[in-house]
C-alpha cells in the first residue's frame, strides 16, 4: 500500500476537526481552512490544509466564498503530503477531484435537489460507485449507499453544542466507513466530509458570497 491507502486503513472511523484561529473568532474574517484528523481513539493521525495566501487568495476567499476553486492537501501526522483535491469555480454544483502524484482515485459531484443535499462519487474512470444524499429531515447526516441502495459509510456533522458553534463556527465531521469497503472507495469517502463542509457548512456565521443566492 502507498502512503494515502497505509493513512486510511490505520482506522475504521475518522474525526475531521476544523481549526480556527484567534484572529477569526474575534474578527470573523476567514482565513484559509485547518483540520486535524483524528482516528477512532480520538488521536492526532493527520492535518488537512487549504493551499493558498496572499491578498489574492482572501479577495478570492472574501468574495467567491464557498465557490471559490480551491486545493487541498492531506498531510500525515510527520506533515508528509499525501493526498490532493482539487475543485474549480463552480456556480450551482460541484466537482472535487482526488488524486496524488500520477495515480487518481476520482471524484466527487454535488447533484441538484430541491429538499436534499445530494451528492455522485466516481471512481478513476468516472463510473459511478455511490451516492451520498442527507435526508429532509436530518440535515446533518449524510449516509452513504452503493448500487444496490445499501448503506456503506455515513457523514455525520457532530454537534458541538450551541455556545461554541456561535462563537467559533468550529466544524467536526464523523466519517463512519463499512468494514468491507476497500481502501480506495474508503479515500472517496473521506474526502466526502472535505466536500460537505466545504459546500454547506463554511457559511453558517451568516456571512454569504455574492452567488449564494444562485448557487444554494
Amino acid at each position: 500500500m502507498n502512503a494515502i491507502e497505509t493513512f486510511i486503513q490505520s482506522s475504521q472511523n475518522f474525526v475531521i476537526k476544523q481549526k480556527k484561529e484567534w484572529i477569526e473568532i474575534f474578527s470573523g474574517i476567514e482565513t484559509k481552512n485547518k483540520y486535524s484528523v483524528l482516528d477512532d481513539q480520538m488521536s492526532e493521525i493527520g492535518f488537512i490544509i487549504e493551499e493558498g495566501r496572499g491578498f489574492i487568495h482572501f479577495i478570492k476567499r472574501w468574495l467567491l466564498r464557498s465557490h471559490r476553486p480551491f486545493n487541498i492537501s492531506v498531510l500525515d501526522k510527520e506533515g508528509h503530503l499525501i493526498l490532493r483535491l482539487k475543485r474549480k469555480f463552480f456556480w450551482f454544483f460541484s466537482d472535487l477531484h482526488i488524486s496524488f502524484d500520477d495515480k487518481t482515485y476520482g471524484s466527487i459531484h454535488r447533484r441538484f435537489s430541491i429538499f436534499f443535499k445530494h451528492y455522485d462519487v466516481k471512481d478513476s474512470s468516472g463510473n459511478f460507485i455511490f451516492k451520498i444524499r442527507s435526508p429532509f429531515w436530518r440535515i446533518w447526516t449524510f449516509p452513504a449507499k452503493n448500487k444496490n441502495g445499501n448503506q456503506i459509510g455515513l457523514v455525520t456533522k457532530k454537534w458541538q453544542g450551541l455556545l461554541k458553534e456561535a462563537f467559533t463556527d468550529s466544524d467536526a465531521f464523523m466519517i463512519k466507513a463499512d468494514a468491507n469497503l476497500s481502501a480506495e472507495n474508503k479515500i472517496l469517502l473521506f474526502c466526502c466530509g472535505i466536500s460537505i463542509d466545504f459546500d454547506y457548512f463554511e457559511n453558517n456565521q451568516g456571512s454569504r458570497s455574492l452567488f449564494d443566492f444562485v448557487g444554494n
